[in-house]
């Protein structure tokens, strides 16, 4: 044949493969026809979900990205007809397919979860007030029907890290004890449910959270984790992780059975100004870091703010890596001046500028208009820390390995990687774990907690999802930013190694890095896919 057609090939059976992701948005016009129906349904008073201004966004964001994509994938499709494809729309199939279907996937989840329950029924006096009696009736009312609709169980936060797009802390933040329990007594009435919660972003839990937690699961009759715990060999942070395993003591104590969600893997992250996530914890930048961005930018450039930003994490204890910003390490940066300084820590260029951390680190972030990537601390990557990590999740039983936030987080933290990472660090290059046991920790222990039916197990019988791997190589790749989403937005990516084939209900989806096309597999629904496991 002609000189490179080979290429040619490849490539077009490349963009016929990238089209094929594409239909994955159709497969979304399901669960959002039933949302959809359920916000239209009048209630016993007869109120509707839909009549509410948050919930008509929410549903208006899914239903044009959904039509996008279904324009893009007939103009392609029509392409076709004709003999040919655009390389560039065959692209875009692929990745603002996969990302419309998480978007709209994680939009529906809002609207049927802890804090929505709350708008729902509470509307603007969700944020900042406690439910009364009949407004808590109408909630549990409300998660029976979520949960007959779809739901896997009852998940709520009560963390001061988690606040709404508007910089508010979530709703779920105001509910009172009482609140939580009856929701999560509703949860447990149904069939292989399970229970989700998000104490606080404290070194440790008070008695009242580890009560709390423990009753939840007793009333439930359900086991409840807990998110998340990270291992450091620091002696300050030893005695906080023995209080948050404390908290199973208390459940069993109470008839409930409370587990943790141990990160098996050092915590790395990316923080950035420009988003905010996790710096607004921080007393004196939660103050300016919710502003408008140039309104944001400003306040950040003022020396009467840094100043008091300053004196306000002066206070801080040793272990608070967040409020050390002369240990940040620039990773990333958008103007080519910052550019020229990824690699190093704000504490080395304040000492060459004669600075101090907190003046270096606002002029820098500043200068680039926010977007500067900077990493804390690395938790937990040292030699102890592995010893301890491993030996916690192979021999205590109040946690399992987990925290991978299934892709959330996406530009900000890489634990989407975690399970790759162990086998690479822990398994091969420590060797402190064997393979057998650490797949065993990834697949049957995390299936039998929830009571994933037929699933975690390679037995005949049982349904067939898969990962072929070659142990002297699996490993999580190079993690580096991709500028590929939708207007020009990035997220932090990385393509495993030594990962053969996945295979999901017995069929292949994803060969040597390439993904197939096929979606073999189908929303887990509790009672249908799950047994009830009880506390």
């Amino acid at each position: 044949g002609e000189l490179h057609g080979g290429w040619k090939l490849i490539t077009a059976q490349l963009n016929h493969e990238r089209l094929g992701l594409g239909s994955w948005s159709d497969k979304i016009f399901g669960p959002y026809k039933r949302v959809l129906d359920w916000a239209k349904a009048r209630d016993e008073n007869g109120h509707r979900a839909i009549d509410l201004p948050w919930v008509r966004r929410l549903l208006a964001d899914c239903y044009t990205r959904m039509e996008a994509m279904r324009l893009i994938n007939f103009r392609i499709a029509a392409d076709l007809e004709k003999g040919s494809m655009d390389v560039a729309l065959a692209s875009a199939t692929k990745v603002y397919g996969s990302e419309s279907v998480i978007k709209v996937l994680r939009n529906l989840i809002e609207i049927v979860g802890h804090s929505a329950l709350r708008r729902v029924v509470m509307g603007a006096d969700a944020v900042g007030n406690e439910a009364d009696p009949a407004q808590l009736d109408a909630m549990v009312a409300l998660l029976h029907e979520s949960i007959l609709a779809g739901g896997i169980g009852f998940s709520s936060t009560a963390s001061n890290s988690h606040s709404d797009h508007q910089g508010s802390p979530v709703p779920s933040r105001f509910a009172t004890r009482d609140e939580f329990l009856r929701l999560a007594t509703a949860a447990g009435q149904h069939d292989g449910t399970t229970l989700e919660f998000i104490s606080s972003a404290g070194a440790t839990f008070t008695e009242a959270e580890m009560e709390l937690m423990a009753d939840m699961s007793a009333a439930a009759d359900r086991p409840l984790n807990w998110n998340v715990m990270v291992v450091n060999s620091d002696p300050s942070a030893r005695a906080g992780r023995e209080n948050k395993l404390s908290a199973s003591d208390i459940a069993a104590a109470r008839g409930g059975r409370v587990v943790g969600l141990c990160l098996p893997e050092p915590m790395r992250m990316r923080l950035c100004f420009a988003s905010g996530f996790v710096l607004d914890m921080l007393p004196g930048i939660k103050e300016f870091i919710h502003l408008p961005h140039a309104e944001r930018r400003a306040a950040f450039a003022d020396a009467a703010n840094r100043a008091l930003i300053a004196q306000a994490v002066s206070v801080l204890p040793e272990t608070n890596t967040l409020s050390k910003f002369g240990r940040f390490r620039i990773i990333d940066a958008q103007t080519p001046e910052v550019r020229a300084l990824v690699g190093r820590t704000i504490g080395e260029i304040a000492a060459e500028r004669g600075q101090s951390d907190i003046d270096t680190l606002f002029d820098i972030v500043v200068a680039d208009d926010l977007q500067t990537g900077l990493e804390p601390p690395i938790i937990g990557a040292d030699d102890d820390a592995w010893a301890e990590r491993v030996r916690i999740l192979d021999t205590d039983p109040r946690v399992i390995a987990g925290g991978s936030d299934a892709g959330a987080h996406l530009d900000m933290m890489k634990t989407f990687a975690c399970h790759t990472s162990f086998m690479a660090e822990a398994v091969r290059g420590r060797q402190l774990m064997s393979v057998e046991r650490a797949v065993q920790l990834f697949t049957d222990a995390p299936a039998r907690f929830y009571g994933l039916r037929h699933r975690g197990r390679v037995t005949e019988g049982w349904i067939a999802d898969l990962c072929v791997f070659d142990p002297a190589t699996i490993g999580p790749g190079t993690i580096e930013p991709r500028a590929d989403l939708p207007a020009g937005g990035w997220r932090l990516y990385s393509e495993a190694t030594g990962i053969a084939s996945t295979i999901v209900n017995g069929v292949e989806i994803v060969r040597d890095g390439v993904v197939t096309g096929d979606t073999p597999g189908r929303t887990i629904r509790s009672g249908r896919d799950t047994d009830t496991v009880r506390a």
